[in-house]
């Protein structure tokens, strides 16, 4: 039997075999593969470029990649495969063909920076150029209407107050004092610390491209501690970064290839709004004939599913022992959230909930304060961890945002536990360690008849549902 190997572009082009007769003859058609890391739909809002540091949108959840994530996964892939790699940007069929194209090269342009240390290109890509003044800050910021990218600003704020313990939580993005506020502190935290490396921005208490920079260099941090490396290490990985030779390093493909409700058009789809890093096997590098113009998908070989067989590749591998985003419910000894007080003579205690400090098995402790409902949120958090968890200012305790010790703790805070964080349980069962976050200690029986009366039953699943929403106690 003759075996004849043809590649599809071959048979697309109608390209003719010669066959000798009397024997049989297999032919191998050679599909290529390219493997794809995804800036999911989670990671970019409607009009924006900026990859988020965590999930948005009613699908995200903890679990949610973030871009940090994927820009991880990447980076180790490249270090691990001989690949090459092109970064493609999409967006959803609102607008017009020449805006989504601008706006889909913008993602991909933010994407590639941050995957290969374009700190310049990444600023410019997020601060946003397709934008007016006007659309960043309506009537001049004064909040009567919120700006195109409000949502990221606060999204971004919120993210570095948690991993590098600045005083720049924001309150609702709407409201323009708080976003200023948080923007204001952002600067003179970042210009007063090591992480720029000696570079400073003007405090505006606006998102100028400085200040974009000023929050790449913070994810460079927060990249480097996923990848569990300094930022000299981070700088070799990328070294493993190659672009092919034939095919654009950057492509934008506009809204050419929507994956949900494909052929509609003014669709405002988040499934859409996405950018991905494609790999690809040396010599495979497609023809890409979109990297310097107008989307051509119809000669897009990596489109068509003929040519090239699409593989994800998993996002879950960069995340280790750690979870991209934990979610814990503050609680007063009543059982009732420790969220906002709009009565408080405090403005920060009128849009933020109860502060908090989480000590680590390490020494380190985060700091912060929980949103408006009583929700503490971290990212990057170890998992699998047992950790001490101190919440509520005494009414006389004053804190300026700056790290203290456990004594200074322990005269601050009115509550303090040993709490269980993961994804697995340890050695006790679970229920049982989910009883003890609740507060209920002591023998295990005792504390299943004291949540039993509190609650109304003692079932795993009531006792399940009661730690994962916080539900105030004699509730429906």
């Amino acid at each position: 039997m003759a075996e004849h190997d043809i590649e599809p572009s071959d048979l697309l082009a109608g390209t003719s075999l010669e066959l000798s007769t009397g024997e049989n003859h297999t032919i191998i058609v050679g599909r290529k593969v390219v493997f794809v890391v995804e800036f999911a739909d989670t990671l970019f809002r409607t009009n924006s470029a900026v990859p988020l540091p965590v999930a948005s949108g009613p699908v995200a959840n903890s679990s949610t990649p973030t871009a940090l994530d994927a820009t991880a996964t990447a980076l180790i892939y490249a270090d691990q495969e001989d690949v090459v790699c092109s970064v493609a940007g999409h967006t959803d069929t609102v607008g017009g063909d020449e805006a989504n194209f601008r706006l889909s090269r913008l993602r991909a342009e933010a994407v590639k920076g941050l995957l290969c240390g374009d700190r310049d290109a990444f600023a410019n890509a997020c601060w946003g150029p397709h934008l007016t003044e006007e659309q960043r800050y309506p009537n001049g910021g004064s909040g009567t209407k919120a700006g195109v990218l409000w949502l990221d600003y606060a999204d971004v704020l919120n993210w570095i107050a948690a991993s590098q313990d600045w005083l720049c939580v924001t309150g609702y993005p709407h409201k323009a004092p708080w976003l200023y506020d948080a923007t204001v502190a952002f600067q003179k935290s970042y210009n007063a610390s090591a992480v720029g490396h000696g570079k400073t921005v003007d405090v505006t208490g606006r998102f100028d491209k400085a200040t974009w920079g000023a929050v790449y260099d913070c994810f460079e941090l927060g990249l480097a501690e996923i990848l569990e490396v300094d930022l000299d290490g981070l700088k070799e990985l990328r070294k493993s970064i190659k672009v092919p030779r034939q095919a654009a390093p950057l492509v934008a493909c506009g809204e050419k290839r929507p994956v949900d409700h494909a052929g509609r058009d003014s669709y405002d789809s988040q499934t859409n709004r996405r950018a991905e890093i494609l790999f690809f096997l040396p010599g495979h590098e497609p023809v890409l004939p979109c990297g310097g113009g107008t989307c051509r998908a119809a000669s897009c070989e990596p489109c068509n599913p003929l040519l090239f067989k699409r593989e994800r590749i998993d996002l879950s591998a960069s995340n280790g022992d750690t979870l991209p985003q934990m979610n814990l419910w503050l609680l007063d000894h009543l059982g009732q959230r420790m969220g906002a007080n709009p009565a408080s003579p405090d403005p920060l205690a009128q849009s933020l909930g109860a502060c908090y400090r989480l000590v680590l098995p390490s020494g380190a402790a985060r700091c912060g304060y929980a949103d408006a409902d009583g929700m503490v949120t971290e990212y990057n958090f170890p998992s699998n961890v047992l950790c001490l968890l101190q919440w509520g200012k005494r009414e006389d305790a004053i804190w300026d945002g700056s790290a203290m010790d456990d004594d200074e703790a322990e005269e601050f805070f009115i509550y303090s536990e040993t709490i269980f964080i993961g994804l697995e349980p340890p050695s006790r069962d679970l229920s049982t360690c989910q009883l003890s976050n609740l507060g209920y200690e002591g023998v295990a029986t005792e504390c299943r008849q004291r949540f039993a009366a509190d609650y109304g039953s003692s079932m795993e699943s009531e006792i399940f549902n009661v730690h994962g929403s916080g539900r105030p106690k004699n509730s429906a």
